[in-house]
């Protein structure tokens, strides 16, 4: 909440609270007029806070000075200031212009000797502000059907106690492990000596080639044996 009135023309969206109000006003425009009364135009038109605008009865006009309190200011940017300040040059212009009533009374008195010289008198327009739609009427709530009721909770049995851990044996304590004796260093190898180069093969002396051998001459044929003439039994011997 800021207690800064700050400067005239506060932004679009401002949250102010106004001399013997009960509700609080969101500022939705600038220099409005009434039907009554053209002549007079307030700094602020609003409407009511939270409910927002609800019909043209409800709109409300005010000026800076009825602001006692603001709640919430609204966005200033750029835009915003830009059209702040092209806002006030016209409202200067504006105010610059006398009205009729000025008018008559700056007049000097008519007589026959001066004549008296018309003030031409700038009407300003001050663009009506438009109807807004009436809001359609909020559909009613459903109404929530109640809940079941929750089942209570069954007890927990306790925990049964937890037998008490035995106590661990101490570890006896590992004996020390023997220094390694150093490896005795190697001896070097002594080095090879160099094989002597095989001498080279003398070629061999080429084979001279063998002589044909002759043809065997062909053997001639047998004669047939001629057939043995059967020998004659012998007669037993007779021994008396």
């Amino acid at each position: 909440m800021n207690n800064e009135i700050g400067e005239k023309y506060l932004p679009i969206g401002t949250v102010v609270m106004l001399k013997n109000g009960t509700k609080r006003a969101m500022i939705t425009g600038f220099c409005s007029v009434t039907h009554e009364d053209k002549n007079k135009m307030y700094d602020y038109c609003g409407c009511i806070y939270p409910e927002g605008y609800v019909s043209s009865n409800e709109v409300c006009l005010f000026d800076h000075d009825q602001i006692i309190q603001v709640f919430h200011k609204g966005l200033v940017d750029d835009e915003e200031i830009t059209f702040k300040n092209k806002l006030k040059e016209i409202i200067s212009k504006t105010e610059s212009v006398p009205t009729v009533e000025q008018n008559v009374v700056a007049q000097e008195p008519i007589t026959n000797e001066v004549p008296v010289t018309p003030v031409d008198v700038v009407p300003v327009e001050v663009a009506p502000v438009a109807p807004v739609e009436p809001v359609a009427p909020v559909a009613p709530v459903v109404p929530v059907e109640p809940m079941a009721p929750v089942a209570p909770v069954a007890p927990v049995e306790p925990m049964a106690p937890v037998a008490p851990v035995a106590p661990v044996e101490p570890v006896a304590p590992v004996a020390p492990v023997a220094p390694v004796e150093p490896v005795a260093p190697v001896a070097p190898v002594e080095p090879v000596s160099p094989v002597a180069p095989v001498a080279p093969v003398e070629p061999m002396a080429p084979v001279a080639p063998v002589a044909p051998v002759a043809p065997v001459a062909p053997v001639a044929p047998v004669a047939p044996v001629a057939p043995v003439a059967p020998v004659a039994p012998v007669a037993p011997e007779n021994n008396q």
